[in-house]
C-alpha cells in the first residue's frame, strides 16, 4: 500500500512505549485508555493501543464504540 491509504491510521492507532513497565503501571494505563470518551461527532468508533513493553512483547487494546459493534459482532476477533 502507498502511504496516503494510511492518511487516517495515526487517528485509529497509538503507540505507546511501555518498556520497564511494572504490571500495575500496565494495567493502569489500559484502564485510562479504555475509559476515553468516544467523540462520535469526529470519529472514529474504533481505538487500537499498542503498548510496547519491548520489541517482542506487545499488548493490543482494541476498544470499539458499542454504536459501531455489539458483543456478538466481536466474538470472531477476540476469539482469533
Amino acid at each position: 500500500l502507498h502511504a496516503a491509504d494510511w492518511s487516517g491510521v495515526r487517528e485509529v492507532l497509538t503507540r505507546v512505549a511501555a518498556a520497564g513497565w511494572s504490571e500495575a503501571q500496565l494495567s493502569a494505563a489500559i484502564e485510562v485508555e479504555h475509559r476515553r470518551p468516544f467523540d462520535l461527532a469526529r470519529g472514529p468508533a474504533l481505538r487500537a493501543a499498542l503498548f510496547a513493553r519491548d520489541d517482542r512483547d506487545h499488548v493490543l487494546l482494541l476498544t470499539v464504540h458499542h454504536i459501531a459493534a455489539d458483543g456478538e459482532s466481536m466474538l470472531p476477533l477476540v476469539s482469533d
